[in-house]
C-alpha cells in the first residue's frame, strides 16, 4: 500500500468435493483475500507493544486485487517463498511450489 511498512496478502480458497461421477472434481465455495501489515510505529501505541507481527488490516478485496494487478503479481511470485519460521529460516517452502497442492487457477 506504499506506506513504507511491509505488507502480506493471504489468498485463501475453499473447495468442496463433487461426486466421483462428475467431470469437475471440486467446486470453489470461497475465495478471500486478507491484507496484513507490520507497522512497528503503530504497534508502539498498542497494549501489547511492539511484537513485530503482521496485523490484519481492513482492506477491501477489490483494493487488494488492484494491487496484485498493478504489480503483475501471481501466486507463483508469492512471498515468502522461503520460511521465516524459527529453525527453518531461508529454507524453501515446498507447499508454495507443489502443483499437487495448488489448483490450476493458482498456478497461472
Amino acid at each position: 500500500d506504499k506506506d513504507g511498512n511491509p505488507d502480506l496478502v493471504k489468498w485463501q480458497k475453499a473447495f468442496v468435493s463433487n461426486n466421483k461421477t462428475k467431470s469437475i472434481a471440486w467446486n470453489k465455495v470461497r475465495n478471500s483475500l486478507t491484507h496484513y501489515e507490520r507497522d512497528l510505529a503503530t504497534q508502539k501505541r498498542l497494549e501489547n507493544g511492539v511484537t513485530g507481527e503482521y496485523l490484519p488490516q481492513i482492506t477491501l478485496d477489490v483494493v487488494i486485487e488492484g494491487w496484485l494487478r498493478e504489480n503483475e503479481l501471481t501466486w507463483q511470485q508469492g512471498f515468502p517463498s522461503f520460511s521465516e519460521c524459527p529453525g527453518e529460516e531461508d529454507k524453501l517452502i515446498p507447499e508454495m511450489h507443489d502443483p499437487l497442492l495448488n489448483d490450476p487457477d493458482v498456478l497461472r
